[in-house]
C-alpha cells in the first residue's frame, strides 16, 4: 500500500494511506493548496491535482491549471500545475501533473508602439545633427564603428551629408536675403524715405557684410535714432560699432554728441578699472612685504636674537 505525507508550512506530516488522505480533505483539515507525495522518493504536487482525494474538483483539476508555491531542492519557486486529460491515474489515487511555464504577451499596444516610433526619431535626429556638428569627428566615429554594417553607415553618412546640404542652403539663403533687403533699405534711403529704410536696417544682420556695408548701416541708424531722441537704442548701436572697430562718417551734431559721450564713459571706466588694479596690485605687495618682515622677526626670536618683547614691539610698529 502506498504512503503518502503531507507538507504545510514547511513541516511535513504522515504517512498516511490514501483512504485516510480522502477523509482529511473531507474534513477540511487537508486544504487544496497542501502539497502531497506518494512515497518519499517523489516530488511533491498540490493536493488538488491528485486525482479522486477532493470529490467534485477532478474536472476543474483536468481542465484549469493552478498556480502553487512548490519547494524544490531547498528553494520555492512559482509554476502551474495542470491535469494532463489524455492520462489516466491509478484507482489508488497515482497522480500525474504537467508544468506549465507562463509566457508573457508579445503584443506591443498601441502607446507602446508610439513610444518606440518617437524614441528612434529623436535618437536619429540626435545623431545627425551631433555628427554635423561635430565635423569630421562624427562622422570618422561612424565608419569606425565596429558593429554596424556597411549599409548602416551608408545610411548615417548620407543623412549627414544631407544635413550639411540643409545647412548650406540655409545659410546662402539668409546671407542672400540680408544682402537683398540692404540694397532695397539703400534705394529707399537715397529716394528720400528714411522711415522705411530705416525699417529694413534694424533687420538686417550685418554679420557677412563688408566693413563699408556695415559702416552704412551703424552710421544712418545711429544718426536717425539720436535726431529722433531714441539715445538708449543710439548708445547701444555706438557700443556695437566700437566692439567691430567701425569707424562711420556721422554728420549729425547729436550723434556726435552721443558718441562724446559714450567714449568719454568708457575712458572714465578704463580709468576707474585701471586705478583699482592698481590699488589691489599695491595691497598684495604690502600683505606679502608684512608676511616675509613678521617671519624674518619669528627667525630672529627662534634664535634667540631677540627677546619676546623686541618682537612684539617690532611687529605692533611695522610701517609700510
Amino acid at each position: 500500500m502506498a504512503n503518502w505525507f503531507v507538507q504545510r508550512d514547511g513541516s511535513e506530516q504522515g504517512p498516511f494511506t490514501f483512504q485516510k488522505l480522502k477523509i482529511r480533505a473531507a474534513t477540511g483539515t487537508l486544504r487544496p493548496d497542501d502539497l502531497v507525495r506518494q512515497d518519499r522518493g517523489q516530488s511533491w504536487v498540490p493536493a488538488l491535482s491528485v486525482k479522486g482525494l477532493f470529490s467534485g474538483t477532478e474536472a476543474i483539476a483536468e481542465t484549469q491549471p493552478v498556480r502553487q508555491s512548490i519547494k524544490k531542492d531547498g528553494r520555492e519557486s512559482k509554476e502551474f500545475v495542470a491535469r494532463n486529460p489524455n492520462q489516466r491515474a491509478a484507482s489508488t489515487g497515482t497522480f500525474i501533473h504537467d508544468s506549465v511555464q507562463e509566457k508573457p504577451s508579445q503584443k506591443w499596444s498601441d502607446h507602446q508602439i508610439v513610444r518606440r516610433i518617437k524614441a528612434i526619431v529623436w535618437s536619429s535626429l540626435t545623431l545627425a545633427v551631433a555628427t554635423t556638428c561635430c565635423f569630421p569627428i562624427g562622422l570618422s566615429l561612424i565608419w569606425t564603428h565596429p558593429t554596424w554594417s556597411m549599409l548602416r553607415k551608408s545610411f548615417w553618412t548620407g543623412i549627414f551629408f544631407l544635413c550639411l546640404t540643409l545647412l548650406a542652403v540655409a545659410h546662402f539663403r539668409s546671407v542672400h536675403w540680408n544682402k537683398q533687403e540692404f540694397l532695397a533699405a539703400d534705394a529707399l534711403w537715397n529716394s528720400g524715405n528714411e522711415s522705411a529704410a530705416i525699417e529694413k536696417y534694424r533687420n538686417i544682420s550685418t554679420t557677412y557684410f563688408t566693413d563699408k556695408e556695415k559702416e552704412t548701416v551703424y552710421g544712418r541708424l545711429i544718426e536717425w535714432d539720436a535726431d529722433h531722441g531714441n539715445d538708449g537704442s543710439a548708445i547701444r548701436l555706438i557700443w556695437g560699432m566700437k566692439s567691430r572697430k567701425l569707424s562711420p562718417r556721422i554728420t549729425s551734431r547729436r550723434a556726435n554728441e552721443l558718441i562724446a559721450k559714450f567714449e568719454a564713459e568708457e575712458r572714465a571706466k578704463q580709468d576707474k578699472a585701471e586705478e583699482k588694479g592698481r590699488l589691489e596690485r599695491e595691497e598684495y605687495v604690502r600683505k606679502k612685504t608684512k608676511r616675509e618682515t613678521e617671519a624674518m622677526i619669528d627667525d630672529q626670536l627662534r634664535q634667540k636674537r631677540i627677546t619676546p618683547q623686541e618682537a612684539k614691539w617690532m611687529k605692533d610698529n611695522l610701517e609700510y
